[in-house]
């Protein structure tokens, strides 16, 4: 009797065993999962922040025709200056780059001042493409490109 009751409790304290390893197996996946979601956040609001900067160039397009047709091929200018940061740990820098006959609106989306980001800091581009019409006096949206 006393011998069941022995191997009794050894089986139920590997049955705990196991119970406590897949316990702590479902806690490192419930954190890594949170932590994946709160790099995804992160990634997107940079991605959004870059693409609302070319936006807002495109927005104001008529402020920076001059400047763009002025432009020769290869050559950038930085419109950093006129895109206005809505978030505070967010820095936002602007470019346009004239190529064959299109001018690309390239921002720059990086967080700066979390821990993470001493090492290594987090950014994402955006890129858009706008094309002279027919040499007239308006350019026109071609859309996102890589």
């Amino acid at each position: 009797m006393n011998r069941q009751r022995g191997t009794v409790s050894v089986i139920m304290l590997c049955l705990l065993m196991a119970l406590l390893f897949m316990g702590r197996g479902l806690c490192n996946f419930g954190w890594q999962e949170g932590e994946n979601l709160r790099q995804y956040r992160e990634e997107m609001r940079l991605r959004l922040a870059a693409e609302s900067a070319v936006e807002t160039v495109w927005g104001d397009i008529t402020d920076y025709e001059s400047r763009f047709d002025s432009l020769s091929d290869g050559q950038k200018i930085d419109l950093s200056e006129q895109v206005a940061v809505r978030d505070a740990d967010i820095e936002t820098r602007v470019y346009a780059l004239r190529k064959v006959k299109k001018v690309y609106l390239i921002a720059c989306a990086f967080q700066r001042g979390t821990e993470e980001n001493d090492i290594l800091e987090s950014h994402r581009f955006a890129k858009g493409v706008i094309e002279k019409v027919n040499d007239k006096e308006h350019y026109k949206w071609l859309g996102w490109t890589d």
